[in-house]
């Protein structure tokens, strides 16, 4: 009689290496897209809120504007009379031509988050991660009279960088982290 030799299905010890090896790769694979995923959100986040600081900033200009208007005041009145590129303003403070916190000149440009009010400012002890500053130029006499009655507004917004300089307006792009909005102001 003859006896059949069962064959044990079991796996090889080159099965098993192979088979892990690919289970690793696998994995890796999708753990490295799910980091890219998380950074690339991140930075969609910090983009979208930049944008929104930026539009902010403009906005804020505009009401002092807006405001001078209502009050029958000279629509440049708490605003730069001339060209300023170094200008910080915020919701609580305003622009004041130097006299505050939130003026143009040689002032720390770091926005922070204010937990309590729930927005951001150029004060408070949690540092953001954005910086802007306000840019004003091209004043201009479009009626011919000898009075200014237009000029143009950059609100510029960088992230997640340290360094105390923005870069130029040509070289501000979501690839280096920065983003602005432009406007035309006139005197109605």
């Amino acid at each position: 009689m003859h006896k059949k030799i069962k064959n044990k299905g079991g796996f090889s010890i080159a099965e098993v290496m192979i088979s892990s090896f690919v289970l690793v790769v696998g994995l890796t694979a999708i753990i490295s897209l799910l980091i890219e995923n998380i950074k690339q959100s991140s930075d969609v986040r910090s983009s979208i809120i930049a944008s929104q600081l930026a539009q902010e900033g403009v906005e804020l200009v505009r009401n002092i504007r807006d405001n001078n208007l209502v009050n029958r005041d000279d629509f440049l009145n708490n605003l730069p009379d001339s060209n300023e590129d170094d200008c910080i303003i915020d919701a609580v403070y305003g622009l004041n031509k130097g006299n505050g916190p939130s003026t143009c000149g040689s002032y720390d440009t770091k926005l922070y988050m204010n937990n309590s009010l729930g927005f951001y400012g150029h004060s408070g002890s949690t540092y953001s991660g954005f910086r802007r500053k306000i840019i004003f130029s091209d004043y201009r006499d479009s009626s011919g009279d000898g009075i200014v009655d237009n000029f143009s507004i950059v609100s510029m917004v960088v992230w997640n960088i340290n360094a105390s300089s923005f870069p130029s307006l040509s070289d501000c792009n979501s690839g280096n982290k920065c983003t602005y909005v432009k406007d035309l102001l006139t005197d109605h």
